[in-house]
This record gives C-alpha cells, sequence and structure tokens, in this order.
C-alpha cells in the first residue's frame, strides 16, 4: 500500500491515503514506523521528481503518522532518530565517506591532468611562455589553482557537509559519544579539510622556487599539483588508518553515551510511559514479537535497552543491541547502517506468503508432515531509513560459509603434509609459492555447473 501512494490517479491516492490513516489509528506499528521509514528517505534522499511532489508525499506520511496519536508519533520518532544516531556514528561516517574518497581520488587526479593538458595547450597557443619571470609563474599558478578547485570541489563539498553535522554544529547538539569523537578527531578532520581546499603549494607563489624561472612555469605547476593529490591521498589514507585502528580497540559502545533518551528507556516520563504507548498486538516494529501462546500472539512491548550495545568488527560495523520486553525475556537485534533494507524485508514478506500458501494446500498436520513440513524460517526486518534499519538477531545459527571455510582449511592441511610426506628431505618445509590452493565456492559451484552442463550436452557451460 506504502508503494501505490504515489499513484498516478488523485482519487486512488485520497483512498489509500485514508486506508493508512486508519491502519495507523487502529494498529499502529503496521503503518507508524514504515511511514517514519519513508519520512527518513524524503528527507535525506536525492530524489529528483520536483519539490511539489515530494512535498505532496512529505503530507501523506506526516498525516500518517499523527493518525497514531501525538505522543505515540512524538515518541516513535524519538526511538527512530535515537536509533539511527546510533547505526550512524560519526567514526562510521567518517570512515564511510573518505573510503568513497580514496576510491574516487585516482580518477580525480586523471581529470586533474587531463585539464591541466587543456589549459597548457591552449597557453601554448596564444603564445603564452614561462619566460621565468614572477608575474608569468603567479598567473600559471593561479590558473592551476583554478583548474584544481574545480576537479576537487565536489570532494571538498562532500567533507564540508560531514564536518557541518559532525564538528560545527552547535553547542549542546552532540551526545557524550559525539562530543568526545569532536576532541579526538575534529582538529584534525578541519585541517585537513583545509589543505585540501587550499594547497600550499598552489594557493600562492613561494620563494622556494626561484631555481625554477629557467623552466616553463606550468610544467613547475603540474608536478607541484601532482605532488599535491598524491599528498591528499596519504593524508586520506593515513587519516582512515588512524580512525580505523582508534575503533578497532573499541566494542562495546555505551549507550548512555550514544543516545541518552533509549538508555533512559521504560523510566517514567513527565508525559506517558514509552511501555503504554507503543504497546499494540501483532504489528510490525520494533516491539517485540514473534511469541505463540496456547494459540494467542501476546502483546509485548519494549521495557529497556541493554546499556551496553555490541560493535561488530565488519566492514559496515553493525551494532548488535538488545531489548528486555514486557515479558522479562530478551530479544536481540541487528542495526545495520549504509544499507537498504527494504529489499530484505519484501523478501521476508514473499516467504511468510509463501509458508500461508503451503500450509493452505495442507491444512491437517498429517497432510503437512507427509509433504515434510514445507516452511521456510523467516526473521524480522524493519527498515528505519533507506539506509538503516533492524533485522532479528536469529539464535543457534551459523553462517554455512562457516563450515565451508572450516573444512577448507583441514583440506589445505592434508595437502600440504601429503607435498610434505614426498619431499626426500622432511627438514625442508614447503615453499608458500608450492602450497596448494583451495578453491573457492564460487570456483567449486563453476566447476561443479560446468561438468553436469558437460554431461547434459551443453557447450561452454551456461550455453
Amino acid at each position: 500500500v506504502f508503494a501505490r501512494l504515489g499513484h498516478s490517479h488523485p482519487e486512488t491516492r485520497r483512498r489509500l491515503d485514508r486506508l493508512l490513516q486508519r491502519i495507523s489509528q487502529t494498529l499502529p506499528g503496521h503503518a507508524l514506523f514504515p511511514a517514519l521509514a519513508d519520512l527518513e528517505t524524503l528527507t535525506t534522499g536525492s530524489e529528483d521528481n520536483g519539490e511539489t511532489e515530494k512535498d505532496a508525499r512529505r503530507h501523506q506520511l506526516e498525516r500518517i503518522v499523527t493518525s497514531a496519536g501525538s505522543e505515540r508519533a512524538t515518541l516513535a520518532r524519538r526511538l527512530v532518530k535515537g536509533l539511527n544516531r546510533i547505526a550512524t556514528l560519526p567514526e562510521d561516517r567518517w570512515i564511510f565517506l573518505i573510503r568513497q574518497l580514496l576510491a574516487d581520488l585516482p580518477s580525480r587526479a586523471k581529470l586533474f591532468r587531463e585539464q591541466f593538458g587543456i589549459l597548457e595547450a591552449c597557453a601554448k597557443g596564444g603564445g603564452v611562455k614561462g619566460g621565468g619571470t614572477n608575474g608569468a609563474r603567479n598567473r600559471a599558478l593561479a590558473e592551476v589553482f583554478e583548474v584544481y578547485s574545480d576537479v576537487v570541489r565536489p570532494l571538498v563539498i562532500q567533507m564540508t557537509e560531514l564536518a557541518d553535522k559532525t564538528i560545527r554544529g552547535r553547542p549542546g547538539s552532540y551526545t557524550a559519544h559525539e562530543e568526545a569523537f569532536k576532541a579526538q578527531f575534529g582538529i584534525q578532520i578541519l585541517r585537513m579539510l583545509h589543505l585540501l581546499r587550499f594547497p600550499p603549494h598552489l594557493s600562492a607563489p613561494s620563494h622556494e622556487h626561484k631555481d625554477t624561472r629557467d623552466k616553463n612555469s606550468q610544467t613547475a605547476s603540474k608536478a607541484a599539483g601532482t605532488i599535491f593529490m598524491s599528498a591528499v591521498w596519504e593524508r586520506l589514507s593515513t587519516a582512515a588508518h588512524k580512525l580505523k585502528r582508534e575503533l578497532a580497540l573499541s566494542h562495546i559502545l555505551d549507550l548512555r553515551k550514544a543516545s541518552p533518551f533509549l538508555a533512559s528507556w521504560g523510566e517514567e516520563s513527565e508525559f506517558l510511559t514509552p511501555r503504554t504507548v507503543l504497546s499494540y498486538e501483532g504489528g510490525v516494529g520494533v516491539h517485540v514479537r514473534g511469541l505463540a501462546i496456547a494459540g494467542m500472539r501476546p502483546t509485548i512491548s519494549i521495557e529497556t535497552f541493554e546499556p551496553n550495545v555490541e560493535i561488530l568488527a565488519t566492514k559496515t560495523r553493525p551494532k548488535k543491541i538488545e531489548i528486555r520486553g514486557t515479558d522479562g525475556n530478551p530479544y536481540r537485534y541487528l542495526l545495520k547502517s549504509q544499507e537498504d533494507l527494504r529489499l530484505d524485508q519484501r523478501i521476508m514478506q514473499l516467504l511468510r506468503v509463501t509458508n500461508q500458501l503451503l500450509k493452505s494446500q495442507y491444512p491437517d498436520i498429517r497432510s503437512r508432515r507427509a509433504s515434510c513440513d514445507l516452511q521456510a524460517r523467516t526473521y524480522h526486518v524493519l527498515p528505519l531509513s533507506h539506509s538503516s534499519g533492524l533485522i532479528q538477531w536469529v539464535e543457534g545459527m551459523k553462517p554455512l560459509f562457516d563450515f565451508y571455510k572450516k573444512w577448507q582449511e583441514r583440506a589445505a592441511i592434508q595437502m600440504e603434509r601429503k607435498m610434505e610426506a614426498k619431499t626426500p628431505d622432511s627438514s625442508t618445509s614447503v615453499p608458500e609459492s608450492n602450497k596448494p590452493m583451495i578453491p573457492s565456492p564460487l570456483d567449486e559451484w563453476s566447476r561443479a555447473v560446468a561438468v553436469r552442463t558437460k554431461e547434459a550436452g551443453l557447450k561452454d557451460g551456461l550455453n
């Protein structure tokens, strides 16, 4: 229904709008959090559909949110904001941005050299020569600096916007964790940004280069620009390594410093208790669900958040949070960032529908057992924005790749021992270059496909 809110027919849009408002009134969890996630996407996304259409969609979503009740909507907004703040910590955002800049910098350096070549060709065509004078050198430097500024402007804009959010915000707008990051890395980041905007080799002529007057000024400036592009790479790489080194030491996040609001969840508020507001039957939200007692699904909501949040040592640094339900049991979720979980949510919805269809074909237990009880186990996914969300932590599970990796290691050891047994001198170890290579899962799969397709009379594997 949310996907059809932008329907081309006005009457269809109005009917869908009213339908979601009624759902938000009776079952807030089904409409409240999806509406807030879409609102977050409209606020931070880069859609080019025109302001009028975006404003109309925003008004629709606001009506759906407020239909759940002003107090409930206010609390849910603060809840989503608190979770998003933990999902994308300032250090995570800077590491992600610096990685993007490092990946983009080689193409920027190439563009800089191409633009400089055009500038150099124009200068030669117009009869402008280096001449060795300070005036000619200053003009060459100014032209090179202008080219450089055009090339690095997108990088500077991205870094400036993030610095405004994480370092140069108004006092009192940061949590204790964000203040600690600002104190530790703020000056270094601002210095790096200043050097990126105003490179010392290009912004003004220097007396250190008097011995280059007999050379072409633009050629010398081009060398200085190339050197500085390398220096930019080095600074960004150093900043990324330092951030990663510091963050490698911290695997536990103190919720009281990162989000005081979530840390104090469940305490008596001046206007209401969160437990009362977010308690509802069977909705899709951050509330706890999935229990079945005598065929009934009880109403379980958030009691408290555990104060310690585990940070997993993977690329996007997801957070493992634990919620204490009103039934007294712990419920764990994976809080992910830099990833759109709306597709994951749709896949889980598809699997649930498939399970219902399979169950309807075999209504009695005996028939279901005869059909091997065809059911897919699902988990709950809650997008909080276009780049963050919650995934239910499935207990007692192990990735299939872990088993394959252990088999791979055992196979490598066995093959290495066989090679050592064939070596006449047992005291000599097998060189690294001669050690057996265990194929990856993709290689194993491709080999198996090639064998089967050949047996079936097909050529070239997939043809």
